[in-house]
C-alpha cells in the first residue's frame, strides 16, 4: 500500500503531525486521481486520433476509386462517341449506295 509507511504516524500524539500527514494522503490521492485522468484522456486520444487515420485513409481509397471510374467512363464515353461515328459514316455510305444503286427518283 502506498501509505504503509505513515500508519503508525497516523496516531502520533502531534495533532499537527496528524493533520500533515492526512493532508500529505489527501495530495497524494489527488495526484493519482489526475494521473488516472490524463491517462484516460491519452487512452482517448489515442483512440480518435487512430478513428480519424481509418476514416482519412478509407476517404482515400474511396477518392481513388472515383478517379479510377472517372478514367473508365471517359474511356467508354470516348468509345461510344467513336461507335457513333462510325454508324453515321455507315449509314450515310449505305443511303449513298442505296441512291445510286436505285437512281435518283425525281417524281416524288
Amino acid at each position: 500500500m502506498a501509505f504503509d509507511n505513515v500508519k503508525e504516524e497516523l496516531f502520533a500524539d502531534s495533532p499537527y503531525k496528524q493533520m500533515s500527514l492526512l493532508r500529505t494522503r489527501v495530495l497524494s490521492l489527488d495526484s493519482s486521481r489526475i494521473s488516472i485522468s490524463t491517462l484516460k484522456t491519452d487512452m482517448m486520444m489515442r483512440e480518435t486520433y487512430q478513428f480519424v487515420g481509418e476514416n482519412f485513409g478509407h476517404i482515400g481509397e474511396v477518392r481513388e476509386d472515383i478517379n479510377k471510374q472517372l478514367k473508365d467512363s471517359e474511356t467508354n464515353v470516348q468509345n461510344i462517341r467513336s461507335e457513333v461515328e462510325r454508324q453515321r459514316k455507315k449509314i450515310g455510305n449505305d443511303l449513298d449506295n442505296l441512291g445510286n444503286k436505285y437512281g435518283k427518283d425525281y417524281d416524288f
